[in-house]
């Protein structure tokens, strides 16, 4: 008999690597002659790049585990950490803009996704020339503009004034700039994973109230990253723009 254990990570419990091995043992204490081989999943949120660093781990590549200082999405103090296999970072988006590690002071109109932007300047410090980033998981709708932030650009209004950072501000997006961007970060290969279609729009409709929003708030936000997508030249009704808070329509943009 030959038994695959492939879990997705039990949230707040156990990642995926771990879970399998613990249904494993208890495959084998039960089944003693059974082979077992645990094939960790997962769907894009949390536990996304460590799975796929274990891949590239299993299939030869030199790993390296990164863990660096950054801001959640609520800008408070974190640690985060990164894989990096060759010249490939894989990067959780929830390793630092999570929603678990700000249950406690969500903020919807204002969390950002700077503290990812972060771990992606760091990794292509560090050599990286794609990076793989999951998208599951984010605590903030920002469209990606605090991950822009984190490699230089500026977001403007109308008059040519900052804008604060969060999502909500970007109702006033007039233009992105770009003097100061970090154009190494900015030209590394992304590929973006998702386990939904939504479109922008979807970000702060479908997602906005389980990360806090309600009411005004959701439309609010809607109407901040269908400016943001005229800003920046996305087609608001592209599937997967709305993953992750709209992360892909800063990014989009970016590449």
């Amino acid at each position: 008999m030959h038994i695959v254990v492939a879990p997705d990570s039990f949230k707040g419990t156990a990642s995926a690597t771990e879970a399998a091995a613990g249904i494993a043992n208890g495959i084998r204490q039960h089944y003693p002659t059974a082979t077992v081989t645990t094939l960790p999943m997962a769907d894009g949120g949390e536990g996304t790049a460590q799975v796929l660093a274990q891949a590239a781990a299993a299939g030869g590549q030199e790993t390296q585990t990164i863990t660096l200082p950054t801001t959640d999405a609520v800008g408070r103090l974190t640690e985060a950490q990164y894989f990096l296999a060759g010249r490939t970072a894989f990067i959780d988006v929830a390793a630092a803009t999570g929603l678990p590690a700000v249950r406690d002071a969500l903020d919807p109109l204002h969390a950002d996704s700077y503290g990812t932007g972060v771990l992606l300047a760091d990794a292509q410090s560090r050599g990286a020339t794609s990076i793989v980033l999951g998208l599951g998981g984010t605590a903030s709708i920002d469209g990606g503009m605090g991950i822009l932030a984190a490699l230089g650009a500026a977001a403007h209004d109308a008059r040519g004034y900052a804008l604060p950072k969060g999502g909500a501000p970007l109702v006033q997006l007039d233009s992105i700039d770009t003097a100061q961007l970090n154009i190494k970060a900015g030209m590394v290969d992304f590929t973006l994973l998702a386990d939904t279609r939504a479109k922008a729009m979807q970000a702060a409709t479908m997602y906005g109230p389980q990360k806090g929003a309600e009411g005004e708030q959701i439309a609010l936000l809607a109407g901040a990253l269908l400016q943001l997508c005229k800003v920046t030249g996305t087609d608001p009704e592209a599937e997967f723009t709305g993953a992750a808070g709209g992360i892909p329509i800063g990014l989009t943009w970016l590449s």
